[in-house]
């Protein structure tokens, strides 16, 4: 019974065939608020994993890949934030920068992934980017947003002074 718990909680989620889910989004919005694109691409490509990695079942070039195009997406969410003026200590300024920051993550990372599981196996982009997502689009919407949300939520819990990321 444990081991089904654990099962249960283990990071990342299995989506379809080989895509899984990352929940480290929230984490990687915070950078992406934190830091400039550059900065915040580095701390992504340096900085991210998967366990598979260690377990010697994801091929090197994959995970180079994995990598890349986490950085890729963070570095376009970062400097969409940062171009539309977001100021972590102003509210209204997140509200009107967080969100398409998050829409420009979700769609590079999209854009990537959809292709090189294509390539893989050998299907259509449209039929993966249809079976990408988890349960119905508007649960799917509401759930990416509210993890970009708790990425907020990070990035000012890590600056309680109010002070900018060095």
């Amino acid at each position: 019974p444990l081991q089904r718990v654990r099962r249960r909680l283990t990071i990342p989620v299995p989506a379809w065939r080989t895509l899984q889910v990352s929940m480290a989004f929230p984490l990687a919005t915070a950078v992406d608020i934190l830091y400039q694109p550059g900065v915040a691409g580095i701390i992504l490509l340096l900085g991210s994993s998967d366990p598979r990695e260690f377990r010697g079942e994801v091929p090197l070039l994959r995970a180079i890949f994995n990598r890349t195009q986490a950085a890729l997406a963070t570095v376009a969410a970062s400097l969409t934030f940062h171009a539309l003026g977001g100021e972590l200590n102003a509210w209204g300024s997140l509200a009107v920068a967080a969100p398409p920051a998050v829409l420009a993550d979700y769609l590079i990372n999209t854009a990537l992934v959809s292709v090189s599981v294509s390539r893989i196996h050998g299907i259509p982009v449209k039929r993966v980017v249809r079976e990408m997502r988890i349960g119905a689009p508007y649960e799917f919407l509401v759930s990416y947003i509210s993890l970009g949300f708790l990425g907020i939520v990070l990035a000012r819990f890590f600056q309680p002074s109010g002070g900018r990321a060095p």
